[in-house]
């Protein structure tokens, strides 16, 4: 039936009403009578403008679903799937068909409170778990925490052996803050013989690390390849330690492969350091761009073909203070028992175990004069480990930096202790 078919028959009913009722008073019938028709011209759209238009067109342009009902107010929609991350180790999340994925941060890397924030700018997080480690990666420029002692054991059977994926390149550097609060990562492997830029970081810039001591490490690479940092560029470090196996090609060192500029303060390294090349050293395999090594050891044996040294490969105008090495060196071209060799350095106040080194000599020096600011000593091993003679003899602080244990071996540093997690972290 059709709008008009409508109308027509409300006219018919209003005339058959005034023949059936004649006695009702003829205004209230005309009032009737108008009242069917504005209902019949609203229903077929030709009422004037008013709320009957309005509703109507309302109705004509509604969809043909039903609008959305919103959730209860105790239910929450569901978290979407974690974000994958390139090379990230096997059974530790999502794995899709070619390369398995890590957890997302949230349940790896939990986020912090707000106050432990290194600036407003940086994100913060807290990590527990060597998935953790990795998943700095996301997030270049954040502010990192260790919250416990993490066993990267498993970082061995990572992406088909290769292990863990060194954190930042030259192109994106780690520019962010990890605070190790003392604890340590055992087990760490890295095996990338093919890659420059290998440790736990493969490129940094401007980075502070702090507090962190690295365990029976395994790591491998070509050249800048060190335990901690493999290019360290303008970076802080300190309170830091690893111990274990680095190997690569050029520039190889027991904690940073390539310092170039920055610091490196009570640190120390011990195991053993291989370069193929050129530039090998306990602690850092070359140092330029005026960077300073203050109150650092190593007694990792060192092996390599040119400018070995037991704490530092090469040493090209920077600063070398309060240090000294007890592990043997060995190479074919300027090997030392200190400094492999030094252009335009300077040395303050450090030594070399002649007898642990087997070396006879501290710094070989590249300078066409002698260098006056190349201060080392060489001792025998009796005398390194006599605190009373080599208190005197050094000079350094054995207040709050330096210790020995028991009176007797070599001296060592006084590094922090680990931080307890519930004492700093409420949000995990």
């Amino acid at each position: 039936m059709s709008i008009g078919d409508l109308s027509k028959k409300g006219l018919v009913a209003g005339a058959a009403f005034l023949a059936i009722v004649p006695a009702l008073n003829l205004d209230k019938i005309r009032n009737v009578i108008d009242s069917m028709t504005v209902l019949v011209k609203t229903v077929s759209g030709t009422a004037d403008e008013g709320p009957g238009q309005t509703q109507v067109a309302a109705a004509q342009h509604a969809p043909d679903t039903p609008p959305a009902v919103p959730a209860p107010a105790h239910q929450t929609p569901a978290s979407p799937a974690p974000m994958p991350v390139a090379n990230a180790p096997a059974g530790a999340g999502v794995q899709p068909a070619q390369a398995p994925v890590i957890p997302a941060p949230s349940t790896a890397v939990s986020p912090p409170a707000p106050a432990l924030a290194a600036n407003a700018d940086a994100s913060m997080y807290r990590i527990s778990t060597a998935e953790g480690l990795q998943n700095i990666a996301r997030d270049l420029n954040g502010y990192f925490e260790l919250d416990a002692d993490i066993d990267a054991t498993l970082t061995s059977q990572w992406n088909d052996g290769k292990g863990f994926q060194p954190i930042g390149t030259d192109e994106k550097p780690f520019t962010g803050t990890l605070a190790g609060k003392g604890h340590s990562i055992t087990g760490l492997t890295v095996n990338r013989p093919e890659l420059n830029n290998v440790g736990l970081f493969g490129s940094t810039k401007g980075a502070s690390i702090a507090g962190v001591r690295l365990e029976r490490v395994n790591v491998s690479g070509a050249d800048n390849v060190g335990g901690l940092i493999g290019h360290s560029q303008e970076t802080s470090v300190k309170h830091v330690s690893a111990a274990g196996t680095v190997r690569g090609a050029e520039s190889v060192g027991g904690l940073i492969g390539w310092q170039m500029g920055g610091s490196v303060d009570i640190a120390y390294t011990s195991g053993s350091v291989t370069g193929k090349t050129s530039a090998a050293g306990g602690l850092v395999g070359y140092t330029n761009a005026g960077a300073t090594v203050d109150n650092t050891y190593s007694d990792a044996d060192v092996r390599g073909a040119d400018s070995v040294g037991g704490l530092i490969g090469w040493n090209l105008e920077s600063t070398i203070s309060r240090s000294y090495a007890a592990g043997a060196v060995r190479g074919s071209t300027d090997a030392a028992g200190l400094i492999g060799y030094d252009e335009a350095g300077t040395v303050a106040s450090s030594f070399w175990d002649k007898d642990a080194t087997r070396q006879a000599e501290g710094i070989v020096s590249g300078d066409d004069e002698e260098n006056p600011d190349l201060k080392a000593s060489g001792l025998r091993t009796k005398q390194m480990q006599d605190p009373q003679a080599f208190r005197k003899l050094s000079g350094w602080n054995f207040d709050t930096i330096w210790r020995f244990a028991d009176n007797r071996g070599y001296p060592h540093l006084a590094m922090p202790e680990p931080t307890s997690p519930a004492a700093t972290s409420s949000a995990r």
